[in-house]
């Protein structure tokens, strides 16, 4: 009798409905192909509605007690992320190693998990990365500045100080010592990037990268539009503290527009219940909404920018994390967008007027969407999840 192989799924940092997403079709679709597949999440809301049949452990985290701010690298990042100290980090390696030993995985595939791949690597268990450009580092130096500017001796001191961590975890398993941390991201055979490469984070630093296309979840409510003057705006907003301005603003508008706004406060949105305005109570198809609408707000979150972008159609972006601002410079230095500061909410109509009036945003987002007119997410999905069954195998 053959033996079913393992995969074991990792998520570990970050915290989005987005990462169980894209793990989710995954999931399935490797369960489709013969694989016992095990996820080992961060976060487990939402995961008995994305991937029902699947076995589900929550992960080791950590953090630091104080943090560094602002994160100039990613050294600094993952200090913030529980790379602060030789006890903890040791701890949650072997917390790895327990879940290893109760799972006997073939293969990892980790998204955003650094501590598991330093686990895997400590005992010699196969590895691959699936997930954004953000969340695999390329190995270079001197380090990727994530924003301008950073002491150079404080961005060495934390270099250092991951460097001589991680290989004082190595060394207890034997293992070999790395030059920074980064190095173990060069030691992974396979990094599958769910994404384009205009929407990498770190593309000018890769060489032959395998890019696989933004997975989304599919399907959604049909979407509903009002009637009003003008373009027809799709805007995704999240709190924030640019969230007060953006809905006084969005509310002003004669503009037929549909809102999701699934984590503000009801009374927060009250503003915004208007003839014109369509708000949504649940997700809607996404396709749908690409294609229907001509512009966007968005906080440069990766799924529902890749639908925008696959349809062409520009964006302004209110970024409130730092891999989200990166994403958001990167279209904006392309002329597919318009982005603005959380702090900058006494500039919201002047920009958000600019956007709207300016159509090289539009034309330029539509000439780059060409580019993936024969995009298939289904042929993706199928090479992808070929090759970690093969992998494990």
């Amino acid at each position: 009798m053959t033996r079913m192989p393992t995969v074991l799924v990792c998520w570990e940092m970050g915290g989005s409905l987005g990462h169980i997403a894209h793990l989710g079709i995954l999931m399935r679709e490797l369960i489709a192909r013969g694989c016992r597949t095990v996820g080992v999440f961060r976060e487990l809301h939402h995961v008995h509605h994305l991937i029902p049949q699947c076995e589900i452990l929550p992960a080791p985290t950590g953090a630091a007690r104080q943090a560094i701010a602002p994160t100039f690298v990613y050294s600094q990042l993952l200090y913030n992320c529980g790379f602060h100290g030789y006890e903890e980090l040791r701890t949650r390696v072997r917390s790895w190693h327990t879940i290893f030993a109760l799972t006997n995985p073939d293969i990892l595939v980790c998204d955003h998990s650094p501590t598991a791949i330093l686990a895997a690597h400590c005992i010699g268990i196969p590895t691959c990365t699936f997930g954004l450009g953000f969340f695999s580092p390329p190995d270079v130096w001197p380090p990727i500045a994530l924003i301008p500017g950073g002491a150079p001796e404080a961005i060495q001191q934390a270099e250092d100080f991951l460097r001589d961590l991680v290989n004082r975890v190595l060394a207890d398993f034997g293992r070999p010592p790395v030059g920074r941390m980064t190095e173990l991201y060069s030691r992974v055979p396979r990094h599958f990037l769910a994404t384009f490469e205009e929407l990498d984070h770190f593309a000018e630093f890769r060489a032959g990268a395998r890019y696989c296309g933004a997975w989304a979840h599919s399907g959604g409510a049909n979407p509903e539009w009002r009637s009003g003057e003008g373009a027809r705006i799709y805007a995704y907003l999240k709190p924030c503290p640019l969230l007060p301005a953006l809905i006084g603003y969005l509310s002003r508008l004669p503009n037929p527009m549909l809102i999701y706004a699934p984590e503000v406060r009801s009374e927060a949105v009250q503003p915004l219940i208007r003839g014109n305005i369509s708000l949504a109570s649940r997700p809607a198809d996404m396709a749908q909404v690409g294609q229907q609408c001509d512009a966007a707000i968005l906080h440069a979150t990766h799924g529902t920018l890749a639908a925008m972008f696959l349809a062409g159609k520009p964006c302004f972006h209110a970024p409130i994390y730092l891999e989200q601002a990166i994403l958001a410079n990167r279209l904006v230095a392309r002329g597919m967008a318009m982005a603005i500061d959380q702090s900058q909410e006494g500039k919201v109509e002047a920009k958000f007027s600019q956007f709207l009036s300016n159509d090289e945003f539009a034309s330029i987002s539509a000439g780059i969407a060409g580019k993936y007119g024969g995009f298939d997410l289904q042929q993706e999905v199928a090479a992808v999840t070929q090759e970690i069954a093969q992998l494990a195998a």
